[in-house]
């Protein structure tokens, strides 16, 4: 009997790890897959393993009235994409796409935007503010496609501008806007252009996204 006991007790513990949390020894092993922009169009694919729910928030109109609505057809089942045809900006207002796991409302949301200016070019940035945690503004593991990576990338469909990506388990404060007080880069792309943004992008393994 003491033997058997001595022996449970040198038995190694089980370790336990976070189900989608991703150890920054293997991020070199991340290869994103290459989005194509449909020129014209805003897109959004999913690659999580969960269905994601978007809530668009559109530009203010002249009279400054802006508003959180979420499009009937805007739940993105993995795999799926949504897709609409870029909104013009009024001033220098822009639209976001707040993406959440919550069918309800745009809580926890990852926020996707851009601008389409009246010449045509269109700029586009990712955020992740609303979602991090409030002791710690750079942990961002409840955002949602954050922990398995998440990228855009603007086209007109012959000249591609520059991939924005953040990958999986990182903090990546060029790319990604963690705090008001200091912002990622954004960038413009060519008149006539779209833009693609993904979720978890580290998790997908199947050919690329292209035009329909």
């Amino acid at each position: 009997m003491y033997f058997l006991l001595a022996t449970l007790f040198l038995l190694p513990s089980p370790t336990i790890t976070h189900p989608l949390r991703f150890e920054p020894a293997t991020v070199p092993s991340w290869n994103f897959i290459a989005l194509g922009p449909k020129p014209g169009y805003a897109t959004i694919l999913n690659s999580c393993h969960y269905p994601l729910h978007v809530y668009s928030k559109p530009p203010q109109n002249p009279l400054g009235i802006t508003s959180l609505i979420p499009d009937t057809n805007a739940t993105i089942l993995p795999g799926a994409i949504h897709e609409e045809e870029l909104h013009p900006a009024y001033s220098s207002s822009d639209v976001s796409f707040q993406v959440s796991r919550n069918p309800k409302s745009a809580t926890q949301a990852t926020e996707f935007n851009y601008m389409l200016t009246a010449e045509g070019s269109v700029t586009y940035w990712m955020s992740v503010m609303h979602c991090t945690n409030p002791i710690n503004k750079y942990d961002a593991d409840a955002c949602p496609g954050h922990e398995a990576g998440l990228q855009a990338v603007g086209s007109d469909g012959k000249q591609g501008c520059d991939v924005l990506r953040c990958m999986p388990g990182q903090i990546c404060m060029d790319t990604v806007t963690y705090t008001l007080s200091n912002p990622s880069r954004d960038v413009q792309c060519q008149k006539g252009a779209g833009v693609a943004f993904e979720a978890c992008a580290g998790l997908r393994p199947f050919g690329g996204y292209y035009n329909q």
